[in-house]
């Protein structure tokens, strides 16, 4: 994992060779010291249990379920989501199953919380975990963007199971426009830059959303290189975020995010 790499906006910060490296980790470096990033950050390192302000991310006590940040997730193993699998097919675009990268996202989140009821759209959002959070935790207005409709009933069931709707869009990135995007308070996606062909639509989808004035886009990924590239380009033209993420708990997952926000 390439540690260290942060971009600002209007701020970028070298460390010479054999100095201090930054890697964001719910707001600390890796001396365990907060980092006041946008001033949103705790003021004291602490790994966080999820366990607190309703997250409550217990055992689940069944092998074919578990508890993500205050979700109840299904795993494929468990009957109803082998009954969608036959009812709805497989899905075709990678929205298979849950993709750690979620956790980063929700974590994120977590730490830098949207406004309660804010317009939310996720994209290539697979079983729609990041929304379904949005959700449940911001009383959020959730519309979940796939080009793979296949995507949805698995989607819609795990909007059920923790109590949420979240409405449902099939469209390709390519296709959203920037009036669809002004109805929209936050973008999100999680995975969603697995293929070299995706960077290009993606980086337009961010530059359109903040000309629409969405008042952030946040994207997650376990650091390919089509989506660093995203990133840094996304820093460069768009005076975005791009910085490393992990969690330890309640799953292990790293990688990077990329935010892009009003100024």
């Amino acid at each position: 994992m390439r540690l260290g790499r942060i971009r600002k906006a209007g701020f970028q910060r070298h460390f010479q060779r054999g100095l201090r490296l930054w890697v964001i980790s719910g707001g600390c470096n890796l001396d365990g010291k907060a980092v006041n990033w946008r001033g949103r950050c705790s003021s004291t390192y602490k790994i966080s249990s999820n366990n607190e302000d309703g997250y409550n991310d217990m055992p689940s006590g069944t092998n074919s379920s578990r508890r993500l940040f205050g979700l109840t997730v299904r795993q494929n193993a468990h009957p109803d989501m082998r009954r969608l699998r036959r009812e709805a097919g497989d899905p075709s675009l990678h929205g298979n199953k849950f993709w750690k990268s979620s956790c980063l996202i929700m974590d994120y989140l977590k730490r830098n919380p949207l406004q309660q009821g804010a317009r939310v759209l996720d994209l290539g959002c697979g079983w729609g975990l990041g929304g379904i959070f949005c959700a449940k935790h911001f009383d959020a207005k959730v519309t979940g963007l796939d080009a793979d409709p296949s995507v949805f009933p698995f989607l819609e069931y795990h909007a059920e199971l923790n109590g949420v709707a979240v409405k449902t869009w099939r469209c390709y990135y390519e296709r959203v426009r920037k009036q669809d995007l002004a109805g929209f308070d936050a973008v999100i996606g999680t995975d969603i830059c697995f293929w070299d062909k995706l960077e290009e639509p993606l980086y337009n989808l961010t530059r359109r959303a903040m000309q629409a004035g969405v008042g952030r886009v946040v994207l997650a990924d376990p650091g390919r290189s089509p989506f660093r590239r995203l990133a840094e380009r996304a820093a460069d033209k768009l005076d975005a975020t791009y910085c490393e993420w992990r969690v330890s708990r309640p799953m292990a997952a790293s990688g990077c995010l990329m935010i892009a926000e009003q100024r």
